[in-house]
């Protein structure tokens, strides 16, 4: 299986404004949310899920997006 990547026009523009954005944030768990942050992205966790630190004593990584459950939002 191959992955097909277009160059059309579109495309192109798609990519470029893509690449305006301020922010590209990253959800998921620890350590690769450490990892997204050490790379620029801003890091976050789902509502329901956090960074699943218990195993890391010493982690420190800001909530810079927090993806709240848009079915039942708890916007507390």
């Amino acid at each position: 299986m191959s992955l097909e990547m277009s160059s059309s026009a579109s495309t192109a523009r798609e990519i470029a404004a893509a690449r305006q954005t301020d922010f590209v944030a990253f959800l998921h768990r620890a350590p690769f949310a450490g990892d997204a942050l050490a790379l620029g992205f801003l890091p976050g966790f789902r509502e329901d899920c956090g960074y699943q630190t218990d195993q890391y004593l010493t982690l420190e990584i800001p909530v810079g997006m927090l993806d709240n459950d848009f079915r039942n939002p708890n916007l507390e």
